[in-house]
C-alpha cells in the first residue's frame, strides 16, 4: 500500500481538516520567526549589560518598552495559531477513527 492509496481512502472533509491544520502549522512557524526577531530586537535595544549608574538621574529610554509590547503580539499569535492547528489535527484524527469504525 502506497501513501497515495492511503490518502485516497480518506474522506474529503478529513483531508480538508488536515490541509488546514498543516497551513496553520506553517503560519505558526512564521509567527514564531517574527516573534523571535522582535524579541532579539528588544534584547539588543535594551542593552541589559550596561545598566545606568544608581546615582545617575537619567530615565530609562521608552523605546525598549515599545518593542517589548510589540513583541508580545506575535508571541500570542504564535501560541494561538499553534493550539488551533493542534485542535484541527485532533479533530481530523477523531474523524479518521470514526470513519475507520463505520467504513
Amino acid at each position: 500500500m502506497t501513501a497515495g492509496e492511503r490518502v485516497d481512502g480518506i474522506p474529503e472533509d478529513v483531508q480538508e481538516l488536515l490541509r488546514g491544520a498543516r497551513r496553520l502549522e506553517m503560519a505558526a512557524a512564521l509567527w514564531a520567526v517574527v516573534a523571535l526577531g522582535l524579541w532579539a530586537w528588544w534584547f539588543v535595544s535594551f542593552k541589559p549589560f550596561t545598566p545606568p549608574h544608581p546615582l545617575d538621574d537619567v530615565p530609562l529610554p521608552k523605546g525598549p518598552i515599545g518593542v517589548l509590547a510589540l513583541a508580545v503580539v506575535p508571541t500570542v499569535a504564535t501560541a494561538a495559531t499553534f493550539v488551533y492547528s493542534r485542535v484541527l489535527f485532533r479533530l481530523a484524527h477523531l474523524e479518521l477513527g470514526r470513519f475507520g469504525r463505520s467504513g
